[in-house]
């Protein structure tokens, strides 16, 4: 197989790349995957004309070469294990306990993850999904998930919040700029969105006060300790298909 080089999105590398699953195999992630990136998942118009989006194909799963060796192997064992656990509970929860036609969310109560682990997952998801010449700008973020017992996380620079998703989507939108009309003002928000089944995320840049509506804000774990087990009792949204569309109503550009 032809040799993949580039820079690591994770170390700033500049060296052989290797395919990094987003999500990790074990969470829905092993067979061939359609999935959405960028200005397709705000496509509007062909969302209200019923027009269909377009996917890319992918033969080995949903991902692409954006880590070192590595990276991939230290976020495997450190951080990939932990969110795969979290992700199938979800979706035994969305598959097994309850009614999705009826549900509007979940409650999740449980004292046997550990969380920080789940977010330096997510986090790394992000940089794998986002240019790679944005990946280079988050340098702290980096760091933070270069050191597995880092716990020092800017949480007015950033703040990452969560939803459930109703159908089977993986897509991701890469950092963009949504211009979006509150209490009659436009509003910019500099995000990043993974819709990675059964979960989405939303990682926001400089963030407003007021939180996304129906999404659940998790950034007070970033400041866990790796090896600290968190006792979880949330409440999070499940949203329809192309979930990042219920702001369709407020979205502008």
């Amino acid at each position: 197989m032809k040799e993949r080089r580039g820079i690591c999105h994770l170390c700033g590398k500049y060296t052989e790349l290797t395919f990094e699953h987003v999500p990790p195999k074990s969470a829905n992630n092993k067979e061939r995957a359609r999935l959405l990136t960028g200005k397709e998942i705000f496509d509007t118009k062909k969302l209200s004309t019923g027009k269909s989006l377009r996917y890319i194909n992918r033969q080995q799963g949903a991902g692409n070469y954006t880590l070192c060796r590595e990276c991939n192997n230290n976020t495997g064992d450190w951080y990939a294990k932990e969110y795969i656990k979290f992700a199938n509970e979800i979706g035994y929860i969305l598959t097994n306990e309850i009614d999705m036609k009826k549900a509007k969310g979940i409650g999740l109560d449980s004292d046997k993850l550990y969380f920080q682990r789940i977010i330096k997952q997510i986090l790394c998801m992000f940089l794998s999904t986002i240019q790679p010449e944005y990946a280079m700008q988050f340098k702290d973020i980096r760091e933070y998930v270069l050191n597995k017992d880092e716990i020092k996380f800017d949480t007015n620079k950033y703040r990452i919040s969560m939803y459930l998703l109703k159908k089977y989507e993986i897509s991701h939108s890469g950092v963009m700029a949504l211009l979006i009309k509150d209490n009659g003002k436009a509003v910019i928000r500099k995000v990043a969105i993974m819709n990675l089944y059964p979960i989405g995320f939303i990682l926001e840049i400089n963030p407003p006060d007021k939180e996304m509506d129906d999404t659940t804000n998790i950034t007070k774990f970033t400041t866990l300790k790796y090896e600290e087990l968190q006792k979880v009792v949330m409440k999070f949204s499940i949203t329809e298909k192309y979930s990042l569309h219920n702001f369709t109503k407020k979205f502008i550009k």
